[in-house]
């Protein structure tokens, strides 16, 4: 089984709905046994809060059905997820500095798999803006989400993730992380 982490600083915007995007894939795709899905924040603002009304509403008519407690990344999380996806280069970076050296656990940016992001690889925090904000933020990550779920499905992996160094140096090296790590 694969665990996947999905990661933004407040873990009630973007990760919660990132990790129900993905959810909501894998039930479309019969592949929910294969997988361990949650999301988490690299900040402590909103532990055991629901997810922010207006992710919430565009998840209702998207037809998702989501229920989610905010909680923040623990380092005994990256001991047990086998990837973590940061929402922005800045939480990866949080990431990155409080990751023991002995962790497997891959780190990347999600927008990695958007085809389209132009101008940079952040998803945009939509929690200072408004719904139109929240439905941009959606569409950017059913987009990564449907690319991330396609390569696995074609390739048994999700190919050219970075290794947490090689992202940090700018390294042209990339690893494939498969499900057999």
């Amino acid at each position: 089984m694969l665990k996947v982490l999905f990661v933004c600083l407040g873990n009630i915007c973007r990760s919660p709905m990132a990790e129900a995007i993905f959810l909501d894939y894998l039930k479309k795709l019969k592949l929910t046994n294969g997988f361990e899905v949650a999301s988490a924040g690299t900040a402590n603002y909103h532990i055991g809060k629901e997810p922010d009304r207006r992710t919430l509403k565009v998840l209702k008519n998207k037809q998702i059905n989501f229920y989610h407690k905010g909680q923040q990344v623990q380092l005994q999380h990256f001991y047990e997820y086998d990837i973590m996806f940061a929402m922005d280069s800045e939480n990866l970076a949080n990431l990155e500095r409080i990751k023991p050296e002995d962790s497997s656990c891959k780190l990347a940016l999600v927008r990695k798999f958007d085809e389209f992001a132009f101008g940079g690889l952040d998803v945009p925090d939509p929690y200072y803006g408004g719904e139109k904000d929240f439905i941009i933020v959606y569409n950017i990550l059913a987009t990564c989400i449907e690319k991330l779920l396609d390569d696995y499905q074609n390739h048994g992996n999700f190919a050219g993730l970075e290794s947490p160094k090689n992202h940090a140096n700018n390294s042209s090296e990339h690893d494939q992380f498969t499900n057999e790590t």
